[in-house]
């Protein structure tokens, strides 16, 4: 091959990788710190994906199965999709620049492969190079790989697959001996095997193209039984791939029951009518600009030149025309609107067809501008073949209207990644096995949802600890595998705030799992809990009573983790953090409060340049602290609201002392802890008791409706 030869078989990926880093070009550049996105999603699952088939494969576990999302129950995850395929790539990257710069790896090549093949099956079925390399630029920049991009769902951006089988299975047509004929079989079953193991629904979307354009070419072409001999062992090799890649058992041992299926109406169509000629915004996926105004020119200029010959190589340019309606129609979902007329449309019986599974018409715009590229450049090829220097400047039109249609240059949205915590790099290293239990609990499918897709997300720290959990989000599930933790369960339920707490019971329940399950950690993301409302408070409160199932917490930021008894490693304890004066002192306000207040406190708040908790709405606050033996000299710092009131400190039921506390600014107040009480090791109750009367509002401010006794600032314990 000469160097002008090589230079030119380079010359069209480079085009295509080209147009992926220009799309691409905000999340590769921000992918140490971003990744695609406008917000926090429920698709951290898809990175989940490839830890899990990483991880299942390193420990013997069935990849099909999993009890690691959705603990106790034992999910298949045969109809979630894993995308298999793209797994050697995420290993290769993801240790060396961790996941989402494998992300932003699979989705270039992904693009950058969906322009080559379908260009490589343009040139073969005769359309000119100029007009093919924009064909390719079509699908690979269609609104739905960007749309696969911004959701990270590396099963939705491999639409290669379609030209990439229809080229081999044109191989298997052009074959004229057995040998050659059986090696592209061959070739085609691999291709059809690592279609499948990227997502099973490509088999659809194959079979409205491959089926007409397959039927065509055995009628059109001689050795018609070679060929469908050739189509039978592609097929064949396909199936037994499929079974000893483990997919196929998987698939018919797979249960089904407790899926719940998406409505016709409520499955997700192009926007009618607009989205069809236009690139619109919103959570749908549009056709764009560029497929339907380009094959509707198509057609007038067949009609304005029916008399001239416009087939190309091996298929007439009417076939693909043929071709793009029944896609084109179910792509409109269950019904579309005009004026006042709703016409019901056939995608109800597709729909019902797959048992309501297939819940997403407006993933048929693939298929449309597959389908109208192949019937539009072949048109215009055979209108402009004697006019050979009009091809340059139509394919540069043609690369302008494609550019701006897809937004090339605006590039996808960025988010920030996860928040990052050591704590869970450290359960990460721990050898044991456990269940881990997310705060705020919740779960999702593709049809349901228990909580908010945040919550789900949650998912996503599951790589990094390595350990079984209760939250996560599977594409095809059970609903009843986390539809339970919605109220059913008062303890699941509670810490999802979804049900009011039942101390009794979630007391009991809290227990019975920690060592059963067992639970190693229960981890609470303050930051998915509103700050001012009582619940962050009440579940803190609450679980730092629990001193014979956890361990006192620990604090990273906005995460709140609890140890469980049943950890081998032991608890830590709850003494506060020693000031250089030699004292110990609880911050009241501060985040690092959490460790110790049991009840009768509000959530913290300002005040001028420091941060307080007000008591109210009862007679006694009750704090929980770990210190050294010594007697001590306690001082709290605090002010009465209003009024002024009497103060009385006790600790395990015994009173040390009363005081009146001043109303008109923040004062210290000191009491004696005899030595005697004191031990390591050993958690104090201290319980502040008030007076309760007069119960005075805090409804001078707008929308406060607390009733306040005493603003606390500090407790400090002073060494004796």
């Amino acid at each position: 091959m000469t160097f002008s030869r090589r230079v030119r078989s380079l010359a069209v990926p480079t085009f295509y990788l080209l147009l992926a880093l220009i799309a691409l070009h905000q999340p590769l550049f921000n992918a140490a710190t971003h990744l695609p996105g406008d917000r926090v999603t429920d698709y951290y699952h898809f990175h989940w994906n490839y830890w899990w088939i990483r991880h299942a494969l390193a420990h013997g576990l069935d990849v099909y199965q999993t009890n690691y999302v959705f603990f106790p129950f034992v999910s298949s995850t045969i109809f979630h999709t894993l995308a298999a395929f793209w797994f050697p790539l995420w290993a290769l990257i993801e240790p060396l620049a961790g996941t989402f710069a494998a992300f932003n790896a699979i989705f270039t090549t992904a693009i950058t492969l969906c322009g080559v093949t379908f260009y490589a099956f343009l040139r073969y079925e005769g359309v000119s190079r100029g007009l093919a390399l924009m064909g390719g630029a079509m699908l690979a920049l269609s609104p739905l790989i960007f749309f696969a991009v911004h959701w990270s769902m590396t099963s939705l951006i491999a639409w290669f697959w379609l030209p990439l089988a229809l080229l081999t299975w044109a191989m298997i047509v052009r074959a004229r001996r057995w040998p050659s004929m059986l090696a592209w079989a061959v070739l085609m079953g691999c291709t059809l095997w690592t279609m499948l193991i990227t997502d099973l629904q490509y088999a659809v979307y194959l079979a409205f193209v491959i089926v007409p354009y397959g039927l065509w070419t055995l009628i059109r072409f001689p050795n018609r039984i070679r060929q469908g001999i050739g189509g039978l062992a592609a097929v064949g090799v396909a199936l037994t791939l499929l079974w000893f890649g483990g997919t196929l058992p998987a698939l018919l041992d797979a249960d089904r029951a407790g899926f719940a299926p998406t409505p016709p109406e409520r499955a997700v169509a192009i926007p009618f009518p607009l989205g069809y000629v236009w690139h619109t915004e919103g959570g749908n996926v549009p056709l764009g600009a560029v497929v339907l105004p380009l094959a509707t020119a198509a057609f007038m200029i067949a009609l304005r030149w029916r008399d001239r010959p416009v087939q190309t190589a091996h298929s007439p340019a009417w076939l693909w025309g043929a071709m793009l309606f029944p896609p084109l129609i179910l792509s409109a979902g269950a019904s579309v609107q005009v004026g006042s007329v709703n016409i019901l449309m056939p995608y109800t019986l597709f729909h019902e067809a797959f048992g309501g599974l297939f819940r997403y018409p407006e993933r048929f715009g693939v298929l449309i501008t597959l389908t109208g590229a192949l019937f539009s450049l072949k048109i215009l090829t055979a209108a402009l073949k004697d006019r050979p220097p009009l091809h340059k400047p139509l394919a540069l039109i043609l690369l302008f209207v494609i550019a701006a249609d897809s937004r090339l240059f605006g590039s996808v949205a960025v988010q920030p990644q996860p928040p990052h915590y050591e704590t869970y790099a450290q359960m990460g290293r721990e050898p044991y096995e456990y269940v881990v239990i997310e705060v705020p609990t919740g779960g999702s499918s593709g049809e349901g949802i228990v909580g908010i897709p945040e919550y789900s997300a949650l998912q996503f720290y599951g790589t990094v600890h390595g350990k079984r959990m209760i939250n996560g989000h599977l594409s095809r599930v059970n609903t009843g595998h986390y539809w339970w933790l919605r109220t059913d369960d008062a303890m699941m339920a509670w810490l999802g705030q979804r049900r009011f707490l039942e101390p009794d019971t979630v007391a009991a329940q809290l227990a019975e799992r920690v060592y059963t399950y067992p639970v190693g950690y229960l981890l609470i993301h303050s930051r998915m809990i509103d700050p001012y409302a009582p619940t962050l408070t009440e579940i803190t409160g609450f679980l730092n009573a629990q001193t014979d199932s956890l361990c006192p917490p620990t604090l990273e930021r906005d995460l709140i983790a609890y140890r469980t008894r049943w950890h081998p490693d032991g608890c830590g304890t709850r003494t506060p953090s020693r000031e250089i004066d030699g004292t110990f002192r609880i911050d009241i306000g501060s985040p690092d409060d959490v460790r110790y207040i049991l009840s009768g406190f509000y959530p913290s708040e300002p005040i001028f340049d420091f941060r307080v908790r007000w008591t109210g709405g009862g007679s006694s606050a009750v704090v929980r602290v770990d210190l050294p033996p010594s007697a001590y000299r306690v001082m709290i710092t605090a002010q009465a609201y209003a009024v002024a009131r009497m103060l009385t400190l006790t600790i395990e039921n015994t009173p040390l002392g009363e005081t009146a506390i001043s109303a008109d600014a923040l004062r210290a107040y000191t009491f004696t802890l005899p030595a005697d009480t004191v031990g390591v090791g050993r958690d104090l109750d201290l319980t502040l008791t008030f007076d309760a009367d007069p119960l005075l509002s805090a409804g001078d401010q707008a929308g406060d409706s607390r009733v306040l006794a005493l603003m606390i600032d500090s407790i400090t314990f002073s060494p004796e």
